[in-house]
């Protein structure tokens, strides 16, 4: 398995435990994953995704979709925009994330 997909593999089940409502111990046991290792892994994903590099991911839409273009940002969130959007808007929703 190479880096990129431990951290996948991780980044999915770290957001699995906060959407089951279950405490971290009763998620970890329940799944046979050993809870340092929960921690340890959602230390080094939070770490990553704090002290990134600055630049967002591009992904190209998937043929037949509406979409433009899909933005992703390193903590999950996306900003998505159809073919003849307007620029000067997409400017603004960016700045006022770089702001943040």
């Amino acid at each position: 398995m190479t880096i990129e997909e431990r951290y996948t593999h991780w980044r999915e089940v770290i957001e699995s435990q906060k959407t089951s409502g279950m405490t971290i111990a009763d998620y970890c046991r329940s799944r046979d994953i050993r809870t340092n290792a929960f921690y340890a892994w959602r230390r080094r994903i939070s770490k990553q995704e704090t002290s990134g590099s600055g630049f967002l991911e591009l992904r190209s839409p998937v043929l037949g979709m509406a979409t433009g273009v899909r933005i992703v940002a390193a903590a999950g969130f996306y900003i998505e925009v159809n073919r003849g959007f307007d620029p000067s808007i997409l400017r603004s929703v960016l700045s006022c994330m770089g702001s943040r």
